[in-house]
C-alpha cells in the first residue's frame, strides 16, 4: 500500500496547510470520489464538467477521509484539515508528476482510437508471469484518470501499464509529461471523436506524441497492418517493432484459428491459446508477447500470460446463457470496433442464428451518417442473419444493410428502448448468438443485463416467443 506524504504533497503543489496538528502525516490513499474512498483517505477535491468535488468534503469526512485538497477559496469551509492550492487539478498532476519522478518502474503507454483496454490487460496479463506490476484501473485514461492511475503505482513495482485515451488535439500533451513512459503502443487510428478531432489526420497526430515522446533507450509497438499507424516510425528516436498479420511485420501471427470463445495462433512458429471472442484480439496479445520477449520472458511464461488474460466488462465478454450464446461488447463503439465486431460475430459457430445488435455510435462529426450506413453494408455481406439498430441512426444502419442484400424480415428499426426490448422478445431463439455493441452514451449494457436476466432460465416460458423462419 502507498503511503503519500503531505509534506510531499505540499512541496510539489506549492500548497498551503490549513488546520493539521502536524506536517508530518501520511495517506493510504488518494480519492476523488466520496462514495468510494476508504478511511485514513486524502480527498481532492476536483470541480469537473458536471460535478464540484467541494460539494462532497462532508460525505468525504463522514466516510473516513482525514484531509482534502481544495481551491484556495473553499479552504476556510472545509470541514477537514486541507491543502489549499490555486487549482486542484492543476496541484493533481503536479503531485502526480512528482510522484512518477520517485519511481524507478518501466512504464509502458497504450494509445489507440481502439483496443487500448484489452491491449492493456494483455501486457499486463503478460508481463506478471515474471514480475511485479500494475494497470490503470477500469477506464482511467484521461485528464482525471492517468493521475490517479500514476498515483497507484507502487515504488515496488516493476512495471505499469497505462492507458492514455484523448478526445481532442492537445490531449495527451500533459499526459505524456507526466507518466515519462519508456515503452510505448500504438493500436489502431480509425474515426472516432471526430466531433471534436474534425479529421482522421488530426488523431493521427495526436496519438503518435506517445512515440515521440520515447526515449532513445525506449521501444515502440506499432501495429503494422494500419499504413496510419506504421507510419508513425517516422517521429520515433528508438527501436520499433511492427505487429500484426501481415508479412511485413517484426512480429507476426500466422495460422489463427477461432472457435466460440477460444483461439490458437503461432508467433514464429510456437503456437499459443487464448481464452477470448474475435481474431482482433490476437493482435493485442503480440504486444505483450513484443514486450514480454524484449524484457527476457521465456516461452513458458509468454504462453501462461496469453493463456491467463481475461477480457474487461463489455468489451467482447462472452457468456453462454442457457441455450443462446451472449456477446457482450456494449462499453463504446466506433466504426473501426463496430467492424471487428461483425467479424466475431459472423465467426461464431451456432445451431440458430447471429443476432447483431447495434446502438448509435458517437461523436462522429458530419459524417455520421455515412458511418452508420457503411456499418449496415458490413452487416449484409457477412454472415450474420439478422441485424436489430438502435437509436437517432438505427434508419441510416438499416437502409445501409438492406441496400446490400438484407431483407426487412431480417432487420428492424428501433428508436427507443422499450421497442427494442419487444424486438428482441420476438425474435431469440434457443442456439442463437446475440452480440450488442454500441457508443458508451447509448448504455447498451442495459439490453446484455437484460438479456441475461430474462434467458437464464433457459425456458420458453420466460417471456419470448421464440421465431422460426419461414419454410
Amino acid at each position: 500500500m502507498n503511503r503519500f506524504s503531505l509534506q510531499h504533497i505540499l512541496n510539489a503543489t506549492a500548497g498551503t496547510p490549513h488546520r493539521f496538528e502536524s506536517l508530518e502525516m501520511d495517506f493510504t490513499e488518494i480519492s476523488i470520489d466520496s462514495r468510494t474512498l476508504a478511511s485514513g483517505s486524502l480527498f481532492w477535491a476536483l470541480r469537473g464538467e458536471n460535478h464540484d468535488g467541494h460539494q462532497y468534503l462532508a460525505d468525504a469526512a463522514r466516510k473516513g477521509a482525514v484531509a482534502a485538497v481544495v481551491q484556495r477559496n473553499r479552504a476556510e469551509d472545509c470541514p477537514l484539515p486541507c491543502v489549499a492550492v490555486e487549482d486542484t487539478y492543476l496541484a493533481l498532476t503536479q503531485y502526480a508528476t512528482a510522484w512518477r519522478k520517485e519511481l524507478d518502474t518501466l512504464v509502458i503507454g497504450i494509445t489507440g482510437s481502439v483496443g487500448k483496454t484489452t491491449t492493456r490487460e494483455m501486457v499486463y496479463s503478460t508481463l506478471r508471469t515474471g514480475f511485479q506490476g500494475t494497470r490503470s484501473p477500469r477506464n482511467f485514461n484521461n485528464e482525471y484518470g492517468v493521475p490517479l492511475s500514476l498515483l497507484n503505482v507502487q515504488p515496488t513495482d516493476e512495471f505499469a501499464v497505462l492507458e492514455l485515451g484523448a478526445a481532442r488535439t492537445n490531449d495527451l500533451n500533459s499526459l505524456l509529461a507526466m507518466i515519462r513512459p519508456e515503452i510505448g503502443i500504438v493500436t489502431e487510428v480509425a474515426p472516432a471523436h471526430l466531433l471534436t478531432f474534425g479529421q482522421l489526420d488530426n488523431i493521427v497526430t495526436e496519438k503518435q506524441k506517445l512515440i515521440a515522446a520515447l526515449p532513445e533507450t525506449g521501444l515502440a509497438i506499432l501495429n503494422g497492418d494500419s499504413p496510419k499507424v506504421r507510419g508513425m516510425h517516422e517521429v520515433a528516436c528508438c527501436n520499433v517493432v511492427y505487429i500484426g498479420f501481415n508479412e511485413d511485420n517484426d512480429l507476426r501471427a500466422t495460422n489463427i484459428q477461432t472457435e466460440n470463445g477460444k483461439i490458437w495462433f503461432e508467433v514464429d512458429g510456437d503456437d499459443y491459446f487464448l481464452p477470448a471472442m474475435g481474431a482482433h484480439h490476437v493482435r493485442s496479445a503480440l504486444a505483450g508477447i513484443a514486450i514480454g520477449r524484449e524484457l527476457g520472458l521465456t516461452l513458458a511464461q509468454l504462453r501462461d500470460g496469453i493463456a491467463d488474460f481475461q477480457p474487461m466488462s463489455g468489451r467482447c465478454q462472452w457468456q453462454q446463457v442457457g441455450q443462446v450464446y451472449l456477446i457482450d461488447d456494449s462499453y463504446n463503439a466506433n466504426p473501426a470496433s463496430m467492424k471487428a465486431a461483425i467479424e466475431t460475430l459472423e465467426l461464431m459457430q451456432v445451431a440458430g442464428k447471429r443476432i447483431l445488435v447495434v446502438g448509435d455510435m458517437l461523436e462522429l462529426g458530419p459524417g455520421e451518417i455515412f458511418f452508420h450506413h457503411q456499418v449496415g453494408g458490413l452487416v449484409a455481406n457477412s454472415h450474420i442473419e439478422m441485424l436489430i439498430s438502435y437509436g437517432e441512426f438505427a434508419p441510416a444502419v438499416i437502409a445501409g444493410a438492406q441496400q446490400y442484400g438484407m431483407t426487412p424480415h431480417q432487420t428492424a428499426v428501433c428508436t427507443n428502448f422499450d421497442s427494442l426490448l419487444a424486438v428482441l422478445s420476438c425474435f431469440v431463439e434457443h442456439g442463437d448468438a446475440i452480440l450488442v455493441k454500441g457508443s458508451r452514451g447509448m448504455q447498451m449494457e442495459r439490453i446484455t443485463q437484460w438479456l441475461a436476466q430474462h434467458l437464464a432460465d433457459d425456458r420458453d416460458d420466460y417471456g419470448f416467443h421464440f421465431w422460426r423462419p419461414a419454410a
